[in-house]
């Protein structure tokens, strides 16, 4: 394959894209349905902390779980990476959007069932 030939590169682009949303489609329905075969860990999202809590204008999910964590015996900080999930992307309150995976979490249908465990080793 000639690289220099832009129409080359833009069916490249399209035959990708296409596997990607098809990818995103099937996580997505497999995630909605439910079932045995999904795990935390799947649903888990990792973000930087690019500067401390307090210098944040807006509650960011990252930083929503960073401050859950910091109400506890955790103090993240600049650089730090957070690990959470999405329990209520609908809610009001930024706070009860996401939860640190400083707990564990069960997914049963939709819904997340906080056991509220700490998985600190």
């Amino acid at each position: 394959m000639n690289t220099n030939n832009s129409t080359d590169i833009i069916v490249k682009g399209s035959i990708f894209q296409e596997s990607a949303f098809l990818l995103v489609t099937k996580a997505i329905d497999k995630i909605m349905i439910g079932g045995d075969d999904i795990t935390q860990n799947d649903l888990v999202i990792s973000k930087l902390l690019r500067q401390d809590i307090i210098k944040y204008r807006s509650l960011f999910p990252h930083v929503s779980a960073a401050i859950q964590l910091s109400n506890g015996d955790k103090h993240p900080s600049k650089g730090d990476t957070i690990k959470y999930i999405y329990t209520n992307s609908q809610h009001k309150n930024p706070l009860c959007r996401v939860a640190p995976i400083d707990f564990t979490y069960r997914y049963e249908n939709r819904n997340w069932i906080m056991t509220r465990k700490n998985i600190e080793k």
